[in-house]
């Protein structure tokens, strides 16, 4: 909507967004075999596994999440949170470990789910 007209949807568009819908469970499931099948080959040491997850995953999400905040903040498309008390600093939070500061950071959530269900 950035030059005013108003977007048009099609039975092509509608089909095609419903179609590939299917891409993240797919790579959900698809990764999580890959990681039972690599560690079922070999001893499971957590400490491991741990710190790999953790370069893997968590600093990418960190790296990304700060990166979309201070993008959208300098497009004007969100207002950096002033973070002046310590409600706006809980939603603050609540939003960055949620994956919400850009749309398709969800996965990590899930990615860590999905993690989890494998330690426990």
């Amino acid at each position: 909507m950035c030059s005013g007209k108003r977007r048009r949807f099609t039975a092509y568009t509608y089909f095609w967004n419903q179609i590939t819908r299917f891409g993240t469970p797919i790579f959900a499931v698809i990764g999580g075999f890959l990681l039972f099948n690599q560690y079922r080959k070999r001893d499971f040491i957590l400490s491991r596994f741990a710190s790999s997850r953790i370069t893997k995953v968590l600093f990418p999400f960190l790296f990304w999440s700060v990166f979309y905040i201070i993008y959208k903040d300098i497009a004007g498309l969100r207002a950096f949170p002033s973070l002046g008390t310590p409600g706006e600093i809980i939603d603050f939070a609540y939003i960055f470990v949620r994956g919400e500061t850009n749309y398709h950071l969800y996965l990590c959530r899930w990615y860590s789910s999905f993690i989890s269900f494998f330690l426990f």
